[in-house]
């Protein structure tokens, strides 16, 4: 596997680690962006069928920041971004019933 050597992680995550005031109008468009990204996989977990949805979408919102995330951190070449698919598949089958 080969990564990807110019990538800097989430551009809004990034935003939101260096602005340091309380009211700057970049914040806003950060927490937009990342309630749509949590609006949109709670939806798709409704649209699946999942018994507790906002929970699942919660989930794989926080997989998908922390997946991107641990790209940057984890040296690795088989850092834990590595096993996210796997954890999705198990938690689709945790929370949908087929």
């Amino acid at each position: 596997k080969s990564r990807k050597q110019d990538g800097h992680g989430c551009a809004f995550a990034n935003a939101a680690v260096e602005i340091r005031e309380p009211d700057h109008p970049g914040l806003e468009v950060v927490h937009k962006a990342k309630a749509e990204k949590r609006r949109r996989f709670r939806k798709l977990a409704k649209q699946a069928g999942a018994s507790m949805p906002d929970q699942l979408g919660d989930a794989l919102t926080l997989l998908a920041e922390g997946g991107a995330m641990s790209r940057l951190s984890f040296a690795c070449q088989e850092g834990p971004a590595d096993n996210v698919s796997k954890i999705v598949r198990k938690l689709l089958d945790a929370y949908i019933e087929k």
